[in-house]
């Protein structure tokens, strides 16, 4: 996207999602712009730090396997968690153990996108703990799939935003019903000037106190947005994979803190951001 009036609606998103309480703002790297929107939604996050509210966490979203130097840039910027596929765990386990002890240097949560057992086993034992149901047939197959996330983990469910009357309430409150512990709503803010009224709508309707029974937060994005109930914002990376390969977590550990100096310098081998 262009700066000027792009910008500035950018911006009014981001502030919209923190003033209504949403628990983080998510940044599809697939979407136009999104390099220039990462920046400019983590800088007006931090524009906020001392005040209240304060700052909530930015994600940023890849929709195929995550590159250590890919995770370096996002945390260079200000995002505080990385989220990418569940297939890449079952198809690369030995590199995406890696690059969770890479996350972990880096200070970045990883967040798993699943639709399937495989997927979340494969995740969890990575040394993921926060799973994201997303890419299910239906709600139901959400639900079923919420029993084989551990206990010990966050489980999002992903629902589509801006539904026909409204209809991502009732799914809202099926999905805290059935034990999730926030949702993320995807697309919902394609076009930060005409959706953030929507979003501030939104994130009002899911955490309504009107309701004894629909008390719930939700998760903002510039493309999509979460809201986190009881567990509240993002974790930590565990060190499971720390002790299973000592020795190739402690080297990823050092690459990424190479990487994400260097990039801090102004060497940056992705390309200048856009």
């Amino acid at each position: 996207r262009e700066g000027g009036e792009g910008d500035a609606a950018v911006e009014e998103l981001s502030r919209e999602c923190r003033v209504n309480k949403a628990t983080a703002v998510l940044v599809d790297s697939g979407a136009a712009g999104a390099p220039r929107d990462l920046a400019r939604v983590c800088a007006e996050q931090e524009s906020a730090r001392g005040n209240f509210p304060g700052p909530v966490p930015v994600i940023r979203r890849f929709p195929s396997t995550l590159l250590p130097l890919q995770a370096a840039e996002a945390a260079s910027v200000g995002a505080k968690a990385v989220a990418i596929p569940g297939a890449s765990f079952v198809a690369e386990a030995e590199a995406m153990g890696l690059l969770c002890a890479a996350c972990a240097a880096l200070d970045l949560e990883m967040v798993a996108e699943v639709s399937d057992g495989a997927e979340i086993d494969a995740a969890f034992e990575a040394g993921v703990r926060v799973f994201c149901i997303r890419g299910v047939a239906d709600l139901d197959e959400a639900l079923a799939l919420r029993a084989r996330v551990p206990a010990a983990c966050a489980a999002i469910a992903a629902i589509p935003a801006q539904q026909e009357e409204s209809n991502e309430l009732e799914e809202a409150r099926a999905v805290k019903a059935g034990g999730f512990d926030g949702v993320l709503l995807i697309e919902a803010a394609l076009d930060p000037a005409q959706d953030t009224g929507y979003v501030a709508w939104v994130l009002g309707a899911l955490q309504s106190k009107k309701s004894a029974t629909f008390n719930f937060g939700a998760m903002g994005t510039s493309g999509e947005i979460t809201n986190n109930g009881q567990n509240g914002g993002i974790g930590s990376v565990p060190q499971e994979a720390a002790r299973r390969d000592p020795k190739g977590w402690a080297k990823a550990q050092k690459e990424a803190k190479s990487i994400v100096a260097d990039y801090k310098k102004g060497n940056r081998p992705l390309g200048k951001t856009n």
